[in-house]
C-alpha cells in the first residue's frame, strides 16, 4: 500500500492550496494534507471543512516532520 501526504502551501499562482487539493481529490488523490499557511478564520474554516490540518507560518522543520508523521502513523495496519 502506498503512503504520502500532501504538503501545499496556501499561497499559490494562480490558485490556493485549497482550491488545488479539491483538484487533486476530484481525480481520486485521497492522500492526507496539511496546509502551510498563516491562518485566518476563513482559512481555518475552509481547511476544518477540506479535513486538512494547517501548519503555521512560520514553519518550523521540527513540527512539519511531526505533522507529517501523524497521518501515516494513524494510517497504518494495526497488527
Amino acid at each position: 500500500m502506498d503512503s504520502g501526504c500532501l504538503v501545499l502551501d496556501y499561497k499559490l499562482p494562480g490558485m490556493d492550496g485549497l482550491a488545488l487539493l479539491g483538484r487533486l481529490r476530484g481525480r481520486g488523490h485521497d492522500l492526507p494534507a496539511l496546509l502551510i499557511t498563516t491562518p485566518n478564520a476563513e482559512i481555518a474554516g475552509r481547511a476544518a471543512l477540506a479535513g486538512v490540518a494547517i501548519v503555521e507560518k512560520p514553519l518550523l522543520c521540527d513540527t512539519l516532520v511531526g505533522k507529517v508523521r501523524e497521518p501515516a502513523e494513524s494510517s497504518s495496519p494495526v497488527s
